[in-house]
């Protein structure tokens, strides 16, 4: 182990953190070193690895991803928890009543979520925070305020029918959120799957036109209903488009320095999230807007199409990698960069360098 391990490896922590990984090797590092700037408590982060090692979309056509991000686990000293691929087929093995639904992004979003809260965050008995791959702490803040008395805090989405506006569903963004395993009511409905609630009781799949929902977390609205004494508490949520300059002043100027130069931001407002003035969400920083959950290997000719229509999200990650790498000291710098520069090396990358994608004055 590393003299970077740092507080991942401390036998006192306290707070068990996840994340997933996919595609970016270079986040696992970026999280890693950002907590250990500005968690006030001790931690152990954990990786639930879903990535593959064969070529696909979803790994910028890179051979390996799946033991990259295995590496630089085992280099710093992080958790790492390897996601078995057989859960995306046979859901009985992490829900007690899989609902049948395509294989989409939302879909296998959730079913990540669920191994890990199946298999080790709800039994621990520890204090747990769960974000997105391409969300980062980006500013001092403690865990304990957080989650104050509640049994679990995040943000409470509310999704509602298109015509019948009293069909409505709450649940938890599954982006950023927390909760105490140890005193957590009713913990075997506690799940994300993205199922879509049914209003009527007539089945989902011949009348989808009386449902709501199919976001990840959407099955929350259950466990909501059926817990009356569940205690939430909501945190401080900077939507995107909703946010500029003037709201975030007081964030690091390696920071705003991305956030302002980002293709994405728009009429001065800022097209990423960011959770109680602390942590930045990129937003589709792992490409699960444009990519299919199906791992499907496409041929080597249509690279270039793929290239184009992932390119503008990848653009975004190596701006954020590059500026927020700012934020810590060298040795550390240079261990997110090294990581960076191995994704720059790829087929991908390298188109994007001809077509001037990374250039910022472009």
């Amino acid at each position: 182990m590393t003299d970077l391990a740092g507080s991942s490896a401390n036998k006192e922590a306290v707070i068990d953190i996840y994340t997933s990984s996919v595609n970016s090797p270079e986040f696992v590092a970026l999280q890693y070193f950002l907590f250990k700037k500005y968690m006030a408590e001790p931690f152990t982060l954990n990786i639930l690895n879903d990535a593959t090692n064969d070529p696909h979309r979803t790994n910028l056509f890179t051979r390996g991803m799946r033991e990259r991000i295995k590496d630089i686990c085992y280099r710093l000293g992080i958790n790492h928890l390897p996601v078995p691929p057989v859960i995306h087929k046979n859901r009985t093995l992490i829900y007690d009543r899989p609902i049948a639904r395509r294989d989409t992004p939302s879909t296998r979003t959730g079913n990540v979520i669920d191994y890990g809260l199946k298999f080790f965050a709800k039994p621990s008995g520890n204090k747990i925070l769960f974000l997105d791959a391409d969300a980062f702490p980006v500013a001092p803040f403690t865990y304990a305020p957080m989650l104050g008395d509640a049994h679990a805090f995040g943000d409470l989405h509310t999704k509602i029918h298109r015509s019948r506006k009293w069909m409505r569903i709450s649940y938890i963004w599954n982006a950023f959120f927390g909760f105490d395993s140890a005193t957590l009511p009713n913990p075997d409905l506690f799940v994300f799957d993205n199922e879509r609630v049914n209003f009527y009781g007539y089945h989902k799949r011949i009348f989808p036109f009386l449902t709501v929902g199919g976001d990840t977390g959407a099955a929350l609205h259950y466990y909501i209903k059926q817990t009356p004494d569940f205690r939430f508490k909501q945190i401080e949520f900077c939507r995107m488009g909703e946010w500029d300059h003037q709201t975030a002043e007081f964030l690091d100027p390696a920071v705003l320095a991305f956030l302002e130069m980002d293709t994405k931001t728009k009429d001065g407002k800022y097209v990423a999230e960011l959770y109680n003035g602390a942590f930045l969400h990129l937003m589709n920083g792992g490409n699960w807007r444009v990519s299919e959950a199906k791992k499907k290997t496409l041929p080597e000719e249509t690279l270039g199409q793929e290239t184009l229509r992932t390119a503008p999200f990848y653009r975004r990650k190596r701006g954020l990698t590059e500026n927020l790498a700012n934020l810590l000291p060298e040795d550390e710098k240079a261990v997110v960069l090294d990581e960076l520069n191995m994704s720059l090396d790829s087929r991908f990358y390298k188109e994007m360098d001809e077509l001037n994608y990374f250039d910022w004055s472009a």
